[in-house]
């Protein structure tokens, strides 16, 4: 049983996926972020949307200690529009 009608609406919709960070597949994962991050953040007055390099190389950096479960992306139709750590925090 899913907890809200909210995700009952995403189960049944088959334009909503989700994926797990995939290291094999760094740049697309880190370019996905960048689209997230400038949608939700760079709005705002004092927030520099980023760049796809700099993403890349935030994500880089992680790899070492990155686990694949430790970031979960939702799309819509393809295009990128979440992502959260398994326990709910932002990513």
């Amino acid at each position: 049983m899913l907890f809200s009608p909210q995700a009952e609406h995403l189960k049944n919709d088959e334009n909503y996926y989700f994926k797990n960070f995939d290291a094999k597949k760094l740049e697309k994962f880190a370019e996905d972020f960048v689209i997230i991050f400038n949608e939700a953040w760079a709005v705002f007055p004092g927030i520099k949307p980023l760049k796809k390099a700099q993403g890349v190389a935030l994500f880089k950096s992680l790899k070492p200690i990155h686990d694949r479960r430790s970031i979960i992306y939702g799309y819509y139709k393809e295009i990128p529009i979440a992502c959260r750590e398994p326990d709910g925090s932002g990513c």
